[in-house]
């Protein structure tokens, strides 16, 4: 799942990114957050241990745009860097922090929350449930809106992961209303 995600990043941050400094290349990786220092950070993953400077122009994402010292040791993190061919220095262009997607069919409402069953990529249940919480600033990319929103429809969301079973929905970004629905400009 943490592989597709790292996809869209790349795939967007490329059509995003300023022109590149002659023998600087942009790369990207992802890792456990292991320390946060006045201007850099270091993360771990299975190829190592490496630091990245943090430039005025780091843009990084905990939920929302957010200053360099919210970030918490433990965080998952996808960087986006630009590497200097000259020394190996690395400078984080963008960071996200706790971003992941999660899909699934909603089992309860209530309020600003939705309760999901994780599904499987042919729809199948996994048996695990969890906590969507939307808020002002979720984006449905998606022909629907909160009030869609019921047992039996299916959803995709991408948002911070605040723990292993709740998320702060930041996009939806797939959605099926429940067999025999109706849409709810219709109603």
């Amino acid at each position: 799942m943490r592989g597709l995600l790292m996809l869209a990043f790349l795939t967007c941050a490329a059509n995003s990114a300023p022109a590149q400094r002659v023998g600087d290349r942009i790369d990207a990786t992802e890792g456990k957050l292991v320390a946060v220092h006045e201007r850099s950070i270091t993360v771990r993953n299975d190829q190592g241990t490496r630091t990245f400077r943090i430039s005025a122009d780091t843009k990084i994402w905990r939920g929302d745009f957010v200053d360099l010292h919210q970030l918490r040791p433990g965080d998952d993190l996808g960087v986006r860097f630009r590497a200097s061919d000259r020394g190996g220095e690395a400078t984080a262009v963008d960071i996200d922090a706790n971003l992941d997607r999660w899909d699934g069919d909603i089992t309860k409402v209530s309020g600003d929350r939705v309760e999901i069953e994780f599904t499987d990529k042919d729809g199948n249940p996994h048996g695990m449930k969890a906590t969507v919480v939307f808020w002002d600033r979720t984006a449905f990319l998606v022909d629907a809106s909160r009030s869609d929103l019921r047992p039996g429809a299916y959803l995709s969301v991408t948002g911070l992961v605040e723990s292993r079973d709740v998320m702060r929905a930041w996009q939806v970004i797939g959605f099926r209303p429940p067999p025999n629905a109706r849409p709810s400009r219709y109603r």
